[in-house]
């Protein structure tokens, strides 16, 4: 039994997981529909702490839709495959897509999301709603960790690895970055880093776990680069398979 998610194909082979999916998935698409109607003004005019109010249960009825998604990513997939759909895709594109999906959280702390692409070559054979999931993490991240009206950038670049042409994906932004103990850890399941802790910011620590399955699968890798003063995660992608 399967399940056809926006991300990305995730199959629930035990019945029992694939009703409790269905159920949750459900009733979370159900609360946001209605949260979404009213936001829109369907229900009248709102006042700015009924429109805070409604946009803070949106968001962590979102936040529930991709723990259940990150959960049942790493229970279908417990050898660090991931079946993908492998086809040329402008990674432009993708970046973009992820860029509007996450830019709401953005303007909501005053933030500025820049993307610069251009470096991006034509296709790369992606499944692009995988590497778009990934971004979504990122971005994500970033505009929870970096400080209030700062900006976040996404730069790609063109580079070599053992002798292969590799496509980098940087997302930089303002915030603490990782400490050196943390920037591998943080790739396990159920870890979080000191800056997370610190802040109290709440989270199940596996976004990034399935994040680095997902590149991982497209025989890339994912990193945190510490030291640098900011936060700074890096995506390699092949450009040839």
């Amino acid at each position: 039994m399967r399940s056809q998610r926006r991300s990305g194909l995730v199959s629930a082979t035990d019945p029992a997981t694939a009703l409790i999916e269905h159920e949750i998935a459900t009733a979370t698409t159900v609360v946001r529909g209605y949260l979404r109607r009213v936001l829109g003004g369907h229900a009248g005019a709102l006042t700015p702490d009924q429109r805070h109010c409604l946009q803070a249960a949106d968001r962590e009825a979102e936040r529930v839709g991709r723990l259940l998604e990150d959960l049942l990513s790493l229970a279908d997939h417990p050898s660090n495959t991931f079946s993908l759909v492998v086809q040329p895709e402008a990674l432009g594109c993708v970046i973009e897509r992820a860029a509007v999906s996450t830019r709401p959280f953005f303007e909501e702390r005053d933030m500025v999301l820049e993307v610069a692409a251009g470096d991006a070559p034509p296709t790369l054979p992606l499944d692009g709603n995988r590497i778009e999931q990934v971004l979504i993490n990122l971005l994500g991240n970033a505009a929870k960790f970096a400080p209030r009206g700062s900006s976040v950038r996404v730069e790609v670049a063109r580079t070599e690895r053992a002798g292969a042409p590799f496509t980098c994906v940087r997302v930089v932004d303002a915030g603490p970055g990782v400490l050196p103990e943390d920037a591998l850890r943080i790739f396990e399941p159920w870890v979080r880093g000191r800056a997370a802790l610190d802040t109290g910011l709440r989270g199940a620590g596996l976004g990034l776990a399935v994040s680095r399955r997902i590149v991982e699968a497209h025989g890339g890798n994912i990193e945190a680069v510490p030291g640098v003063g900011h936060g700074l995660f890096q995506i390699f992608l092949r450009e040839k398979v």
